[in-house]
């Protein structure tokens, strides 16, 4: 309910429907009401006093949901986000224009227009003193050439109005098409915390940046853009965000709906940031976004923080954007993946972020599904630390994923064979030699451990195990203490036909395990030994993997490189 019949004495100059600063604490809100309240009763006289029904765009800050004494005044867009101002002077602010504001920060757009005169104070104008020297050193200002400079317009590439609460272009004709002539360098546009109303005013902005192609609007309240509409319109957004390649539009309350008709005004779109929208509705996408379907441009898509709670929500998407190759789903409540067929050979990058899942399982199905993946970002809710006990972590294998970041990243290099970066950081080569040995003797010990489970459930593994020519585990149950965890290794050398063989708690460091050998081949305790995993097939032995290598020997252990019956050759230096 929106009350018109305003006395003239008490009519303000706000408008329902505009987007205003709160006067007092700055906060961006939507004008959804002006007049009087409601009686509280039947008999109660109706009130002269105005008030305006508001909608905070942070609904922590509002007090309900457009209602007064249990009756409905307006409607909101969250619950728990609006509040009642009193018509009292003037509680509500209007935001800037984007000509006043480009002005205000890169310089004056008309060329023939006058500069602004020099900053005046008590200090001489051409001289600044420098605020450590307390008045002793003072320099000129030359105020006439930094303005020259920062007014340089034409230079421009990317430029940035956030929290400067744009409301409107602004400016008159004569400066919009300088602005066309002047900015035509500009590449990304950063409106983000605007007071738009509607897309017509996004419109009329992008027009006088024929170059752009990033468009940010994140924590914007743009109404959506009707179904119905009109077709002169529509070539008009099409023909004017035509090159526009990445739109941000964060915290916005966007919805599926309403991306289903904004996304084919955007022909060129390939990166489309939609994050912490907390309206959007993923699992209604295949019934109300027809016009998406199909769609080959996007490349990029980002829905962190979004209430994606079910992986079929995730699986949806791939249905509509058919040329996806990067995602983020970070900052979702999805806990668990199941195993699903279908392989989706196009995403190669992958964000989960603040992830809910809890079992290894999941990861190994999300690298059937992705089997192509170069790049992953993962980490645990609430995980804001590396841990460092990480033996302690691999002497116990579980199901469960582990809180340690170095036992994450070694398995997700095995789980994922083409992973060319987890979490920013490179994979090597021997990372990854290194990482497949370590998945497989933890997989063993698994096993070992709940002998009712297979070896065909962790992803690769078998995969792994023809590779480094080892054989399933078998799953026998040993003996409890010390003696059933130990691990027998055959020892060879060059000059020995038959192995010697020496058992190691996991545990044990590769210093101590070359000491042992060394002291079995009866040479000096200190003695310099190279040691390799190593394999025997068709009669051929073959030398994997160095276990001495200076970069790795301190940080792995017997547990990491070898399983009970290994071969470990060794070559005395």
């Amino acid at each position: 309910m929106t009350n018109t019949n305003i006395p003239h004495s008490f009519a303000p100059d706000y408008k329902v429907g505009r987007r205003y600063l709160h006067a007092k604490s700055g906060s961006p809100l939507t004008l959804r009401y002006i007049g009087p309240l409601p009686p509280t009763s039947s008999c109660s006289p109706p009130t002269q006093q105005i008030w305006l029904g508001i909608e905070y765009d942070d609904p922590s800050l509002g007090k309900h949901s457009g209602t007064y004494q249990g009756i409905r005044v307006f409607e909101t867009a969250e619950q728990g986000s609006a509040a009642f101002l009193k018509l009292v002077g003037n509680p509500l602010n209007e935001g800037k224009s984007l000509v006043d504001s480009l002005e205000e920060r890169y310089g004056i757009i008309d060329p023939a227009q006058k500069q602004p005169k020099k900053p005046q104070n008590d200090l001489d104008q051409d001289e600044i003193v420098l605020g450590s020297s307390k008045g002793a050193i003072k320099i000129e200002a030359n105020w006439q050439n930094a303005l020259e400079r920062v007014s340089n317009l034409e230079k421009l590439r990317n430029i940035g109005f956030d929290d400067e609460y744009i409301v409107q272009l602004g400016g008159d004709n004569n400066k919009r098409d300088l602005m066309k002539k002047r900015l035509k360098g500009v590449k990304w546009l950063n409106l983000a915390k605007n007071l738009l109303n509607t897309w017509k005013e996004v419109a009329d902005i992008v027009e006088c940046f024929e170059g752009l192609e990033i468009l940010t609007l994140s924590h914007s309240r743009i109404n959506c853009i009707s179904e119905t509409i009109e077709c002169q319109s529509q070539q008009r957004f099409v023909e004017t965000f035509r090159q526009i390649r990445g739109l941000h539009l964060s915290d916005c309350l966007m919805t599926m709906s309403a991306m289903a008709i904004l996304v084919p005004l955007f022909p060129a779109l390939e990166v489309l940031y939609l994050e912490a929208n907390r309206t959007l509705n993923i699992l209604n996408i295949v019934s109300k976004t027809r016009p998406l379907q199909g769609n080959t441009t996007i490349k990029e898509l980002r829905i962190g923080g979004c209430p994606v709670e079910d992986w079929k929500e995730v699986s949806n998407l791939f249905q509509f954007f058919l040329g996806l190759h990067t995602l983020d789903i970070s900052y979702t409540l999805v806990s668990i993946v199941p195993a699903d067929q279908t392989r989706i050979e196009n995403i190669t990058h992958l964000a989960l972020l603040n992830s809910c899942l809890s079992s290894w399982a999941d990861l190994g199905h999300i690298s059937q599904q992705f089997p192509n993946l170069v790049s992953l970002k993962f980490t645990l809710k609430g995980q804001d630390r590396q841990e460092e006990d990480f033996d302690a972590k691999q002497e116990c294998p579980s199901l469960a994923i582990s809180p340690s970041a170095t036992l994450q990243r070694t398995l997700a290099i095995a789980m994922f064979p083409l992973l060319a970066s987890f979490n920013f950081t490179t994979v090597i080569p021997s990372e990854r030699r290194d990482a497949e040995i370590f998945y497989i003797s933890f997989v063993d010990r698994y096993l070992c451990k709940y002998s009712e489970e297979k070896g065909e459930q962790w992803c690769r593994y078998l995969d792994l195990c023809k590779t480094y020519g080892k054989e399933e585990s078998k799953a026998e149950k040993k003996s409890e203490g010390l003696r059933g965890r130990m691990i027998t290794l055959n020892i060879i050398t060059h000059h020995t036909s038959e192995p010697t063989t020496l058992s190691f708690l996991p545990s044990t460091p590769i210093p101590l395990l070359q000491r042992k050998i060394a002291r079995q081949l009866s040479l000096p305790l200190n003695a310099p030994i190279n040691i390799w995993t190593a394999r025997e097939t068709e009669g051929r032995r073959e030398y994997i993997a160095s276990v001495t290598a200076e970069e790795t020997m301190v940080k792995r252990d017997v547990g990491w490189w070898f399983r009970d019956g290994d071969m470990a050759y060794v070559d005395p230096i």
